[in-house]
């Protein structure tokens, strides 16, 4: 299977964003009112709807992690979403917030050799689709009692589709 690089994480972001906001009035209004708020809401959606829930990885050599030894070759996953959301990280962790303070600390777009090239352009996507919406679609609204699928996927989360009305 070929995908394109960014596009499944970044439309899945953007998906998981907006019914995050839209599923939440006070925030949508919030962030309507208050266009400064876009790049926490970029961060905060990132951190609270991350994509990509999931990365495979593989100790290349023997290794200790969080105090528990692993050989090399030892299959790793590491969960994205759940470090998103450690209460040890984040303040009230477990709370969708555009408020909070911009943090770095999030994984969203993983760490090291493994940094996200595409994070400057996924958050500009982000950043630029939430703009264009508050400014012109100050109204919008979830349809109520929709059914909402999710991609069939472990390691991307995001949204099939989502129905929205003025």
């Amino acid at each position: 299977m070929i995908t394109l690089p960014g596009h499944i994480t970044t439309s899945a972001l953007l998906g998981n964003g907006l019914l995050r906001l839209l599923s939440n009035p006070g925030q949508w209004r919030l962030l309507c009112e208050r266009p400064d708020l876009i790049p926490n809401a970029v961060e905060e959606i990132a951190r609270y709807d991350t994509p990509t829930h999931i990365f495979l990885r593989q100790a290349t050599q023997d290794t200790v992690l969080a105090g528990q030894p692993l050989a090399a070759g030892t299959e790793v996953a590491v969960w994205l979403a759940a470090a998103n959301r450690d209460e040890t990280a984040f303040e009230k962790a477990e709370e969708f917030d555009i408020t909070r303070p911009v943090q770095s600390k999030h994984v969203v777009f993983g760490l090291g050799a493994h940094f996200c090239l595409g994070a400057a352009l996924a958050r500009r996507q982000i950043e630029i689709s939430l703009r264009l919406l508050t400014e012109r679609l100050p109204g919008l609204q979830l349809v109520p009692d929709q059914r909402i699928d999710f991609r069939p996927s472990l390691d991307h989360r995001g949204p099939m589709s989502l129905l929205v009305q003025l």
